[in-house]
């Protein structure tokens, strides 16, 4: 019985982490570009694979063995220079004149942007705050959340690029697919069943966007909770207003 809920565990585990957007994202890089490479290599892809098993070479377990060096080479030395030059291309080609466009526009129609300071949730405040405390205090609390903190961030961000890298390289492997192959392929193939090709260039719309959507995206603040040091900073803000007040009514 503990076996068995052992087993069931371990694929739940693995359900889980296959719906995580950077390992769909690995599956779906390595299944399309092995498919192109049957493709080239043996005019068949990975549906008529198991169809047309007589046009597979004595030699396809060498073959298998140098995709996976192929692919290991491509995503480690390769594909990092392709997605900077691509984050490069979209940030000088794209961004930066839509800045430009739109700081034109305002200036154009006369408008004014409010430029307002994010208030932080109620318990919450800014890391900065927090890490100010935390150094000037010395208390252990404040330095181990500080810590963990800073290292919640690191993580977050660092998944985040991963995903976007993925994303590039998935972009380019539907391409790959897509475009540099007949129509024998994996994407030709369901294309051609569905009639249509316009859903495979929707995804690919969909996957461009995951992938250099974050360039667009603003600055995220980040808020940790911390009650004390939140009502400690509300009240010095709230003393100093009382303050101005004060002066003010003695003008």
């Amino acid at each position: 019985m503990s076996e068995a809920l052992g087993k069931t565990g371990e694929v739940v585990s693995h359900l889980e982490k296959a719906t995580e957007p950077s390992n769909f994202l690995l599956m779906a890089i390595f299944t399309l570009l092995a498919d192109a490479a049957l493709v080239r290599l043996h005019s068949v892809g990975l549906i008529g694979f198991v169809e047309n098993a007589e046009k597979i070479k004595p030699s396809f377990a060498l073959e298998i063995f140098l995709l996976f060096v192929a692919y290991a080479f491509l995503m480690s030395m390769v594909m990092p220079m392709v997605s900077f030059f691509m984050n490069n291309v979209v940030i000088s080609f794209v961004w930066t004149p839509w800045t430009k466009v739109d700081a034109f526009l305002d200036d154009l129609f006369k408008l004014k942007k409010e430029f307002r300071t994010e208030v932080a949730p109620n318990g919450y405040i800014h890391f900065s705050v927090l890490s100010e405390k935390a150094h000037f205090l010395q208390t252990s609390y404040l330095l181990d959340l500080m810590r963990t903190e800073k290292l919640a961030r690191k993580f977050e961000r660092e998944q985040a690029a991963k995903s976007h890298f993925y994303a590039v390289c998935a972009l380019v492997a539907f391409v790959i697919n897509f475009c540099f192959t007949n129509e024998k392929s994996l994407l030709n193939k369901v294309g051609a069943y569905l009639e249509s090709d316009w859903w495979i260039f929707g995804l690919m719309l969909w996957i461009a966007i995951y992938a250099f959507g974050h360039v667009f995206m603003g600055y995220k603040p980040h808020w940790v909770y911390c009650p004390s040091i939140a009502k400690e900073t509300e009240d010095a803000k709230r003393e100093a207003f009382r303050q101005s007040l004060h002066k003010t009514s003695y003008k």
